[in-house]
């Protein structure tokens, strides 16, 4: 039994040590790096037209917006009671998640020249 428990425990702990996220902020930066140098024209083919622009003298802001969200499906617990031999239902268990990113690109001179991001779900694979 001993054997059984250290090796259940082993396959756990190594699981958890190793498992990543594959979806991770890291990444979006990654891929976000990969525009610095490129021109407008291409952002804008990849990206389509932003969600709000800014222009400061030769500085253009691009934005972009990603939101979405996700409620979860409702669950019941029953309950006797005893004492009015009804059985009683309650939903529980419902909830809602928002996720939402922001994106700016800064273009001087028709060039990306750095970005910005905000927001809670601002990943990449």
């Amino acid at each position: 039994m001993k054997k059984l428990l250290l090796f259940v425990g082993t396959v756990f702990l190594f699981a958890c040590a190793t498992y990543e996220p594959t979806a991770t902020t890291e990444k979006y930066q990654q891929k976000l790096n990969t525009w610095i140098g490129a021109s407008e024209n291409q952002l804008l083919l990849q990206w389509g037209v932003p969600q709000s622009s800014y222009t400061n003298g030769d500085t253009k802001f691009l934005q972009y917006h990603y939101d979405s969200s996700y409620t979860s499906p409702s669950t019941y617990e029953t309950n006797y009671n005893p004492i009015t031999h009804n059985t009683e239902i309650y939903e529980t268990g419902r909830y809602t998640l928002n996720f939402w990113c922001d994106t700016t690109f800064e273009v001087r001179n028709g060039i990306v020249r750095q970005w910005h991001i905000k927001g809670n779900s601002c990943v990449s694979e």
